[in-house]
């Protein structure tokens, strides 16, 4: 199966086929696919009418391996009119009908047509994936976002398998001789052709009719033991409801489906009535709180987006934010709002805003709202700062205009049903709605780059404040943008017992380099002064030395998981600054161990472990992993029963090292000892997890305590995709010469998938293998080279992002600085080489730091500015 190369669609040239094409046309596309991988493509018909501008020309997207049949308004067009990707269309009439019959790849990589071969059962599985700008490659179609359009969709295919598309199964034809059949849908809602989709092949099918939607649940028969429909059907019901009621309007699409296919890009695609979510979100064992609301999150979002994106879309994908963002943005409300889970917006700050804070700082950072002048340029903008930055902008912008946001949402959604629209159309109806001018605002938040730091410059006479002023500037010198803030400040005092306890959160507007904040002049004088309290903004944060003595002394008392997560987000931004000793961040995050919030507590376990492994003087990572592992152990025994254990225990495992570490180990997968709560020995009552399962081979395979024989047995009892990749992944951890030269051949190939490039490379450069991988260093930019002239756009981009270390090594960035210097590289990887470029030299100035002794509190933009 070769590599499909997709010709870019530019923004000009789309706003002229616009123009030319009027209304939404419809589409009838007829598909026939075939059992197994002896062909390389399908047969793909598409019959399209369409209105359009009289005596015009345009064209029509469609990559194929051949032609067979192109028929304009009953006129035979020569197969030479298809070319680079597109058919010509000359002399159109105001009503047309076009006729193509093509032959279209099947693909690898999760886009286009997906082919997937379980090698547990030979089963063949196929999918589409349609966003960007690949659905072209599976039907003919005026691939963009603002030409909409209704799909009726027929599949011929092997008549056991199951096919399901965006709506309801109207019939289903079984051919005389019982071979095949033909599935006949209902036609589509008008959506974008990015949207459509289908599935089919020998797939588990779950159904619920109860609902006032039907529900569909799909995956591979050799993961169907692991699905649970219940508590799926029900987080969809919740989600619906809770959309339904907060914008007034129903749920726009036919049916509700949900499918987790193999080799999926991403983490999930929110293609109306059939979503499509990676393999990996459907856990084959235990699953740590925090997991599991990710999960429910994730569902959120896809189903954020039937509102948010796949009834109102945007114009032009430079306004993939209002999908991307405001599907995060709701999603974490309905969470906290129509779900058990109450925290979502603790997480958000946790992980979300944290994520985007750092993005924000990295070069490729750019404008919410970004320019994007070719489909080629799109896939860099699927990033934080779309996505984590852009809720978090929409978070701020709430507070901003008041009560009247949601208003002006709602009469947005209503005007632009089932059409497009663009940052101008959202911004009229909220100011329509909240009487607030946006022109600056969106300015210096949607279309100017950046984050700011906010610090608190005051002083105070018997004991209370006579002056208190915000001081704005840029976290980086390149971005200078200074931004009109909508926040509180919490005043923390310490009691005779050493707790923090609030006294008083005060909301105050931030605007300019210098804000005078009068509500708090004649205030007592608090131990610590917490600017952004209840995370209404989106900023950095730097403590006044009298709070950060307070939060090193008892960030743990604060009651409120909060104010925790933001006193830690700041110490935590001061280590990756090189400003706090990790030493000390560890401390203090272990004195957390008692967290009480799942997510709170994995973010800060997550942190101290990334601040050893990357920050840490290397002289000290030893005695610091050791104190880590030493908490993970003590709370092992505490936590039992709760939702902690997993946590905890996946901390005592990245951290294991020792001799009586590898046997106990050893002991789980064989049986002769336990964990509670998850089974790990097979053969007993219940299902061993096979997940946590490949993770403890894995680790003891770091460490040098794997056989050969014992990976192939383990692969053997699970023979499928899932196995084999891990199989692949814990062979790449071995600290030999041999598996890393096995497992770089296998970076190396030109089939590789995006999951084992994800496994392979995250088990390849392990943190404590540094003198077997140096020799690797020094083939990063031929590599890089290598994948760019051989990969197709997004398989490259995932590639590049799996398979490169973050390895803090000068040799590294001379090899990434020299493959920037390739001029075929492509610009979306550039970036990606200079985030990580500038990845590796924050933590080796880190290191630096940390081994001369981390002085003062100032933040590095001070330094450098």
């Amino acid at each position: 199966m070769t590599e499909v190369r997709i010709p870019p669609l530019s923004r000009t040239e789309a706003e002229a086929r616009k123009r030319t094409i009027l209304g939404n046309p419809a589409y009838e596309v007829k598909l026939a696919l075939e059992d197994g991988n002896e062909k390389s493509s399908f047969r793909s018909e598409a019959t399209i009418t369409f209105d359009a501008v009289a005596g015009s020309s345009t064209f029509i997207d469609l990559v194929a391996e051949s032609v067979e049949e192109i028929v304009l308004n009953g006129r035979p067009l020569p197969r030479s009119a298809w070319k680079d990707g597109r058919i010509a269309l000359d002399g159109l009439a105001a009503a047309n009908t076009l006729k193509v019959v093509a032959n279209c790849p099947y693909r690898q990589g999760g886009m286009g047509m997906q082919r997937t071969i379980d090698p547990e059962d030979g089963s063949t599985y196929l999918y589409t994936q349609g966003e960007a700008f690949e659905i072209h490659s599976v039907f003919a179609c005026f691939d963009q976002p603002d030409i909409k359009g209704t799909f009726d969709l027929s599949v011929t295919a092997p008549a056991d398998w199951t096919v399901a598309a965006n709506t309801l199964e109207t019939k289903k034809s079984v051919a005389q001789d019982g071979a095949t059949a033909t599935w006949t849908f209902d036609r589509s809602p008008v959506m974008s052709t990015y949207l459509a989709t289908f599935l089919a092949g020998p797939y588990h099918k779950v159904t619920d009719t109860s609902y006032k939607y039907p529900m569909e649940l799909y995956c591979r028969k050799a993961m169907a033991k692991y699905l649970t429909p219940e508590p799926t059907f029900q987080t969809m019901k919740m989600a619906v409801d809770y959309y339904e009621k907060r914008f007034g309007l129903p749920y726009p699409f036919p049916k509700l489906g949900l499918a987790w296919v193999p080799d999926f890009t991403f983490g999930a695609m929110e293609n109306p009535g059939l979503m499509t979510f990676v393999e990996r979100t459907l856990p084959r064992g235990a699953v740590s709180a925090t997991q599991l609301q990710y999960q429910i999150n994730v569902l959120f979002h896809e189903l954020g987006h039937m509102w948010f994106g796949d009834r109102t879309t945007m114009q032009w994908w430079n306004d993939l934010w209002l999908n991307e963002s405001f599907a995060t943005f709701v999603s974490h409300r309905g969470q906290d709002e129509a779900t058990p889970f109450k925290v979502a917006a603790v997480d958000f700050a946790t992980r979300s805003k944290a994520a985007a804070s750092a993005a924000d700082q990295k070069p490729s950072t750019h404008p919410i709202s970004v320019p994007v002048e070719a489909t080629n340029e799109i896939w860099s903008n699927f990033d934080r700062i779309t996505y984590e930055k852009g809720s978090s902008v929409l978070q701020q912008l709430e507070r901003y205009v008041g009560d009247a946001f949601w208003k002006g949402i709602h009469t947005y959604l209503v005007d632009r049903a089932f059409g497009n629209a663009t940052r101008d159309d959202l911004l009229k109806h909220l100011e329509k709605a909240s009487g607030v001018s946006l022109a600056r605002w969106a300015k210096v938040w949607l279309e100017e780059p950046g984050i700011n730091t906010l610090r608190a410059n005051f002083s105070s006479r018997n004991g209370t404040y006579d002056t208190f002023i915000i001081e704005q500037g840029a976290a980086k010198k390149e971005h200078p943008t200074l931004r009109p803030h909508r926040l509180k400040i919490g005043l923390y005092d310490l009691t005779a017992e050493g707790k923090l306890v609030l006294r008083e959160s005060i909301p105050v507007t931030v605007d300019g380099a210098k804000t005078a904040c009068r509500e708090l002049v004649g205030k007592r004088t608090a131990d610590l002064v917490l600017l952004n309290d209840d995370d209404w903004t989106f900023a950095k944060v730097a403590f006044d030395p009298a709070s950060l003595a307070a939060v090193k002394k008892a960030v743990q008392t604060l009651d409120s998981p909060m104010a925790r997560t933001l006193c830690n987000s700041t110490l935590w931004n001061m280590t990756r600054d090189g400003e706090f000793p990790v030493r000390e961040f560890v401390d203090v995050m272990c004195a957390q161990a008692n967290e009480s919030v799942p997510s709170v507590l994995e973010s800060l376990l997550a942190r101290a472990q990334t601040a050893i492994r990357l920050y840490a003087d290397p002289a000290e990572r030893e005695l610091l992993q050791g104190k880590l592992h030493d908490t993970a152990q003590a709370m092992l025994t505490k936590s039992e029963g709760t939702p902690f254990h997993i946590s905890w225990f996946e901390v005592f495992l990245a951290t294991a090292s020792s001799q009586k570490d590898i046997i106990h180990l050893k002991h789980l997968l064989n049986g002769k000892e336990t964990l509670p709560g998850i089974v790990l020995a097979p053969g007993g009552a219940a299902p061993a997890d096979q997940d946590m399962r490949w993770k403890i081979l894995g680790k003891l395979s770091s460490l040098g305590a794997v056989t050969d024989s014992v990976i192939h047995r383990e692969e053997l009892g699970d023979d499928s995709v899932l196995g084999r990749v891990q199989a692949q992944a814990v062979r790449a951890a071995r600290p030999t010469a041999a598996a890393k030269k096995q497992a770089w051949k296998e970076l190396m190939a030109d089939g590789i998938t995006i999951a084992e490039a994800r496994a392979i490379g995250q088990a390849f450069w392990q943190p404590d293998q540094e003198n077997l991988l140096r020799p690797y260093y020094g083939k990063l930019a031929a590599a890089i080279t290598t994948w760019n002239d051989r990969r197709e756009e997004q398989t490259l981009d995932n590639l590049v992002s799996y398979a490169l270390p973050l390895q803090p090594d000068a040799t590294v960035v001379k090899e990434i600085s020299a493959a920037l210097d390739v001029p075929t590289v492509s610009e979306s990887v550039k970036r990606q080489l200079r985030d990580l470029r500038d990845d590796i030299e924050r933590a080796l100035h880190c290191r630096e730091t940390n081994a001369l002794g981390v002085k003062g509190s100032r933040t590095i933009s001070d330094t450098k500015q």
